[in-house]
């Protein structure tokens, strides 16, 4: 092959690298800026891999919807989430294809059971500051151990086939100022 075919293959691979890593950033921003904000409720996660690294887990309660039929596990499928009378979110139907005119937001069947679907969610990472993680970590733990522990959640915003989460709250205060009132390093 001649260097300057070398070349020209080079500079496609890179474009198409830039385009894929662009475009998928211009989705998650529309998503931020133009879907519907949902509030899911979140499971207390275990504080020994809550964080990993820069991101907290975030481990939903709501992690099935109705179905009628089985679907392999690894199917892709689109679900809408609906705000129940607790004032939490709940996925209420499932698609195939994404509809153009409904909030959904992608997800990947896991296992059917009981006419249920369990699936796995795409937002399961909330990142924040590196120092924070740790010191929210500990002030987690630590309301976990009073009695009845945290009422935890997540604010998803879900549109366009996508969801991003916009911030993890526990009993009704950002995460982010509990790991900053925590006085332990």
């Amino acid at each position: 092959m001649k260097p300057r075919a070398r070349w020209m293959l080079f500079a496609a691979a890179c474009l198409a690298q830039w385009g894929i890593a662009g475009r998928e950033i211009v989705r998650w921003e529309r998503t931020r800026r133009q879907g519907t904000l949902f509030r899911f409720q979140a499971a207390p996660a275990d504080p020994v891999d809550a964080f990993r690294g820069r991101y907290v887990a975030v481990r939903l309660r709501e992690n099935s919807v109705p179905f009628d039929k089985p679907l392999p596990g690894g199917t892709r499928v689109y679900v809408e989430p609906e705000t129940g009378e607790d004032g939490y979110a709940h996925f209420v139907r499932v698609y195939r294809r994404p509809p153009a005119d409904v909030s959904t937001c992608q997800a990947c069947v896991r296992y059917f059971s009981d006419n249920r679907l369990y699936l796995h969610l795409p937002f399961t990472r909330y990142y924040m500051n590196e120092r924070l993680a740790p010191k929210a970590e500990r002030a987690l733990f630590a309301q976990r151990l009073r009695k009845g522990g945290p009422e935890m959640w997540a604010t998803v915003r879900v549109g366009h086939g996508c969801a991003a989460i916009e911030g993890v709250f526990v009993n009704g205060n950002p995460i982010e100022e509990i790991a900053r009132a925590n006085k332990n390093p």
